[in-house]
């Protein structure tokens, strides 16, 4: 089960999917084996799912269990599309991807506490898998308290962390660089990398030697394959 992580987000447009196509290619260089990219699910017009292949990663290597298309939480979205999300068939399904002898990554929707439905949380569903979560943390005003929130949860739950990276999703909040290290200090937790604002998304995470100038000092420890 090495090199299999959870991206986590401290709350929705912090910057999950950008980080998991860096972290795509990050893990692809490294141990010389494609990546395999789920998104449990997801809801609303623009899918996670199609951004994916807009950054030039292959279709058959995505994976969703639910796409739900309108605009709302994911428990509204499956209530109006009349769908029912099986928390447990979500996890059998990707306990199969971890007997694959390839990196995996799973990037949730919205925070930890997001219903999936009537008696299920977001949480519930990292808790059962246990992989390693990688929490995204963005720069905006009360990103420590979300982050620090976010990860006394996953705490408390026992799931293992593997680190944190910090993206910058909007210009006006590059200014800060400090929070963190703040988040960092108070949690114990390593800073993996960080991903600086963006000015041109689709060219940045498009062109391979764009994307490994990106991630050029990130440290995650990567197994390689037998």
């Amino acid at each position: 089960m090495s090199n299999q992580y959870i991206i986590c987000g401290i709350g929705t447009d912090c910057g999950k999917s950008v980080v998991s196509v860096l972290l795509y290619d990050y893990l692809k260089k490294r141990t010389k084996l494609e990546p395999i990219l789920v998104k449990p699910v997801q809801t609303g017009a623009a899918l996670d799912t199609d951004f994916y292949q807009e950054c030039q990663i292959n279709r058959q290597n995505i994976l969703n269990f639910y796409t739900m298309t309108s605009e709302t939480s994911i428990h509204t979205a499956s209530h109006l599309a009349e769908k029912s999300i099986d928390v447990d068939q979500m996890v059998h399904e990707t306990v199969l991807l971890q007997t694959k002898n390839r990196p995996l990554l799973l990037e949730l929707a919205g925070g930890l506490m997001s219903p999936l439905n009537e008696t299920a949380l977001m949480i519930d569903f990292v808790e059962a898998l246990q992989l390693p979560v990688i929490v995204v943390v963005d720069n905006y005003l009360g990103a420590i308290n979300h982050a620090l929130l976010t990860i006394e949860a996953l705490k408390n739950r026992g799931i293992p962390i593997a680190g944190l990276i910090n993206n910058t999703s909007k210009i006006e909040n590059a200014y800060d660089q400090t929070s963190l290290e703040i988040i960092a200090s108070y949690t114990g937790l390593s800073v993996i990398g960080r991903v600086s604002y963006l000015t041109e998304i689709e060219d940045q995470l498009t062109e391979p030697d764009k994307k490994s100038e990106l991630v050029k000092e990130w440290q995650l420890n990567v197994s390689q394959a037998n």
